[in-house]
């Protein structure tokens, strides 16, 4: 008989490619702005209202562009969903054939379904975000760790509190049974970071020209409301102007050179 193949794990998957990215740009183990990573990978970034999505990634004849909900309390979550974005740029972008654009939807980045694909981006950002190296730094060889020690993490890294404790998990610092228990001590006493001036929504987003957001808007990728504070308008006005959003006559890959166009 043959030897079988096994797969490697999706978490190793999305972890081993964590590590390379920051071994490759020289990030070593400390804290990164997610962002800056990004347009480094040559990839557009917006943050639109996705009518309750997560994220949005698209891909296609060599450009790639991140959307991210702005319709989000927390910077940690859409910090954690930009990197998982990133994650399937690392690790996806050549899904389809190379004439067809690879367009991903998340709904929620914390409900993977299990869904392969999904584990290896989600293991991407947590990885990315925070390290195990970084953990081990942090800790040492202590092995109790306490809600305040998550604090810690989620304050230096700017990571959530369920990403914090599921990265010490998976990190093998912690058992499954500490993981659970520091879920349910961290429920309404620790959150993720708030107001903070990371997501450039608004008139300093080098998306916001007239001409990128109405493509967006056509493409149902930025809603009215949205185009009518960037523009200056009411509501009434941006639908009388521009119509209701419909389906683009464009393709991915005219709506991509539209934002690369729109970038400072």
């Amino acid at each position: 008989m043959g030897s079988e193949i096994r797969q490697e794990p999706p978490w190793a998957v999305g972890e081993r490619a964590a590590r390379a990215l920051r071994f490759e740009l020289g990030l070593g183990h400390g804290p990164i702005d997610v962002y800056d990573v990004i347009h480094g990978r040559g990839v557009a970034i917006a943050f639109c209202d996705l009518d309750g999505d997560d994220g949005r990634y698209v891909f296609h004849n060599g450009r790639a562009l991140i959307i991210v909900t702005s319709d989000c309390e927390e910077s940690s979550r859409q910090r954690f969903t930009a990197a998982h974005e990133l994650g399937h740029h690392e690790l996806h972008r050549f899904t389809n054939a190379s004439e067809a654009p690879t367009y991903l939807v998340d709904r929620s980045i914390y409900e993977t379904g299990g869904e392969r694909r999904e584990v290896e981006a989600n293991s991407f950002a947590g990885s990315l975000l925070l390290p195990t190296e970084a953990i081990r730094a942090t800790f040492a060889e202590r092995r109790k760790i306490e809600v305040e020690d998550v604090a810690e993490l989620m304050t230096r890294y700017r990571v959530s509190h369920p990403t914090a404790v599921y990265r010490l998990h998976n990190s093998g610092y912690i058992t499954a049974a500490r993981r659970d228990a520091l879920l349910r001590e961290g429920l309404g006493h620790t959150r993720g970071l708030r107001g903070e001036a990371e997501a450039p929504i608004g008139p300093q987003t080098p998306f916001a020209l007239e001409r990128s957001l109405v493509k967006l808007y056509r493409a149902r990728l930025v809603g009215a409301e949205r185009l009518a504070e960037s523009l200056g308008l009411t509501q009434e006005q941006v639908i009388d102007r521009f119509g209701e959003p419909e389906p683009p006559e464009t393709g991915a890959d005219d709506l991509l050179a539209e934002l690369e166009g729109a970038k400072e």
